[in-house]
């Protein structure tokens, strides 16, 4: 969507009469080839000056190989979320990146506390 700009995760926008979680499940297949679960981990409202969203974060557990679909992506990375940060000021993200990646922390910590 973003050309030569990197996203910090498999997604893509609600289709009429799908659920959040549907779309999630079907982007993780679309985008990197998994047919898993997706758990529901949190939400916030984006307002920047590209994109406005309301972003629902899913996440999944698996052994499995991720192989991603070079017709959604032209390359990709797994990151921890700590590699992630220090890749923030050394690449060209979409716009929120920052927020994104500060409020996921936030819910990866709860999650985290949870277990």
């Amino acid at each position: 969507m973003f050309p030569g700009q990197w996203e910090t995760s498999v997604g893509g926008h609600i289709k009429y009469g799908d659920t959040a979680k549907e779309t999630a499940a079907r982007e993780l297949e679309e985008e990197l080839r998994i047919i898993e679960p997706v758990r529901y981990l949190g939400r916030f409202a984006y307002r920047g000056k590209e994109e406005k969203e309301n972003i629902a974060f899913f996440y999944v557990v698996t052994k499995k190989e991720p192989k991603l679909n070079r017709l959604e992506a032209t390359r990709g990375e797994f990151l921890t979320i700590h590699e992630l940060e220090r890749c923030l000021s050394r690449r060209t993200f979409v716009d929120g990146t920052d927020e994104e990646v500060r409020i996921l922390k936030r819910l990866l910590s709860k999650l985290e506390e949870s277990r």
